[in-house]
């Protein structure tokens, strides 16, 4: 027996997207460019807070509710640059209270 769980109605999917825990929408997004694709459109719910915050040049670290996520990739220096992650992962999110920390670094 298959099922295609696209073959849902938008609706139930969108839903269905706002009961997941964010780190099972990060592991969801790597199954399919579908899937990725649903994750990134889909509203992640209500968080009583957050905060994104450089640790380093190379460095940014990013907390929301319970769940810290750190990356390393490459070097985020402007606001813009953290909104284009957030767009990979939901289309929208709400807090309670969110902190965006900015930190001079010297160039090593």
């Amino acid at each position: 027996f298959e099922m295609d769980i696209f073959a849902f109605p938008d609706v139930f999917l969108r839903n269905l997207m706002r009961t997941m825990k964010i780190e099972d929408r990060m592991r969801l997004r790597l199954v399919c460019r579908a899937f990725e694709q649903l994750v990134a459109e889909t509203h992640a719910g209500f968080f009583e807070a957050g905060v994104c915050s450089p640790f380093s040049m190379r460095t940014l670290i990013i907390c929301i509710g319970d769940k810290t996520f750190t990356s390393v990739a490459k070097p985020v220096y402007n606001f813009s640059q953290f909104l284009q992650l957030k767009n990979r992962f939901f289309s929208g999110i709400s807090f309670g209270t969110f902190g965006f920390k900015v930190c001079n670094f010297q160039r090593e």
